[in-house]
Order: C-alpha cells, then structure tokens, then sequence
C-alpha cells in the first residue's frame, strides 16, 4: 500500500484511473478512500483519480496532538509535489471541501477547479454545537464500548429521512462495522472535529480565482443550504446547484446526480488555467 510520509507522519493515498487530467477526492470526516465507491468507477475512465486519507483518517497515521487545517493542506501539497502534479481537480465533501478551500487560498497554483460539496466556510455556534453532540457519542463509545450506537446516532445529521426509511438495513450494516473500530479510531475523530470548529475563512474566499461548483443537498440538516449561499456569494467565480431530495452524504443518496453534475462542471473547465 503506498504512503508518503510527511512530517514524521504516514498519508495513505490511492492513485487510479486513465487520462491526462487529475482529480483529487478530499474526504469528508467519516471517510476513507473507500468512500468513494459510486464516483472512482465514473470518472476515472476519463480522468485520473488520486484519492488519501487524511491525517486521523483510515490508513493514515492518527498522531496524538492536534490537527488543523493548515496541516491538511501542507499534507495535499506533500503528497502532489512527490506525485509530481502541477495542478488539479479538487472535489471535497464536507470536511474535504473544507479543506480544499483552505488548500486552494494557501496554494492556489495547483487548482485548476474546485468543487465544494455539503460543506461550509465557517463554523457558527450551531454547527459547533452539533459537532461537539458527536464528540460526546465519541467520547461516549470509547468509555463503554457501545460504538455501534456512535453510527446511529450520527445518521439523522448525514443521510435525509427519506433514505434512512428506505434503508434500514444499510445503517444497521454501517453499525456492526462500526462497532469494530479500534478506540484509537473515535480518538482521532474528535480530534477532527476540534479541527472543524476552528473553520473561519468566508472572508478568504474571494482569494480563490478558479471556477468553483457550490453543490448543496435541499434536506442537509448538519450543513444547510444556507452556507452554501455564503459561500457561492463570496467566490470570485463560482455556480451552485442545489440537489433535491438529498441529505448531507449526497454522494451516496443521490450518486447519480452528483456525478452528472461535477462531471459537466469539470468537462467544461477541463482546459482552463487560471
């Protein structure tokens, strides 16, 4: 399995895919690169695909202090400088889309386009609020072992109504393999949500000067459309699109609609150098 080792540190990375243009997933804070089921296969017959697990994610080294967002983009540029990428595609799902916008004011020369998906540019007390809810289920989970429970709790936050009542059965399959996460694994998670709740860049989204795609679920309850109108408004260049019917893990509740649209949105900009 390949690693780049960065700071004293281990980041997974997967590399795939045909074509001489590159896009680069960023997970949202639940994920790993195996999360990417229903876009890997779409796009990279196309486009090749580099996709990792972020510090505290999946494969990648979960080191004991505390990560930021600075951290996360000296990460990305890490790992693009010894892939020897000039420049990308970058499409982040919440927390990845955090940090892709942090990636993209801090190192703009690599982005050819951005893509920010069920995702904010700051966090407000109510998203805090809800944030530090699973940081007690984590911590919870940790010190009585129930951390099948951690799963169910955090579903009516990312997925809609609608797609939990039809899907029973794929929450209580997420759960029985959550309940085999090692303790190590809800640790580094809190430690990415303290990361989150230090998120503050709204003011430095005009800096990014490549074409960006707001996407927004209409049923997001953990980050609702109405970040993603801030966020469209304070771009230099961007469109939105709101996809309908759809909760905060849109990339699985409505994969169709997502690929569509990110896959016109990249085609378009395909030859576009900022």
């Amino acid at each position: 399995m390949p690693y780049l080792e960065n700071d004293n540190e281990k980041i997974y990375y997967e590399m795939t895919g045909e074509g001489e243009e590159i896009i680069v997933f960023l997970n949202g804070v639940m994920m790993s690169t195996e999360s990417w089921v229903f876009q890997v296969p779409v796009f990279s017959r196309k486009y090749r695909i580099l996709l990792h697990d972020f510090r505290g994610q999946g494969r990648s080294s979960k080191p004991d202090y505390e990560y930021t967002f600075d951290m996360h983009a000296d990460d990305i540029k890490s790992l693009l400088d010894e892939l020897g990428i000039k420049k990308a595609h970058f499409v982040g799902t919440s927390y990845g889309a955090e940090c892709g916008m942090v990636f993209a004011i801090k190192y703009p020369e690599y982005v050819k386009t951005l893509t920010v998906s069920a995702a904010v540019s700051e966090s407000d007390f109510l998203l805090k609020e809800k944030i530090e809810s699973w940081c007690i289920a984590a911590r919870h989970a940790i010190k009585y072992g129930e951390k099948s429970d951690f799963m169910l709790l955090s579903a009516p936050y990312n997925f809609s109504s609608n797609f939990i009542e039809k899907h029973p059965g794929f929450f209580q399959e997420k759960a029985e393999l959550v309940a085999q996460f090692p303790d190590e694994w809800f640790v580094a998670f809190i430690r990415l949500c303290e990361c989150f709740k230090t998120l503050n860049i709204t003011d430095h989204l005009s800096e990014i000067t490549a074409p960006v795609l707001v996407i927004a679920a209409e049923h997001d309850v953990l980050k609702n459309v109405r970040y993603s109108a801030i966020m469209a408004h304070n771009f230099k260049n961007a469109e939105s699109v709101i996809i309908m019917d759809a909760g905060h893990s849109l990339i699985y509740e409505k994969a169709a609609e997502f690929n569509s649209t990110l896959m016109g949105f990249i085609d378009k900009n395909s030859n576009y150098d900022s």
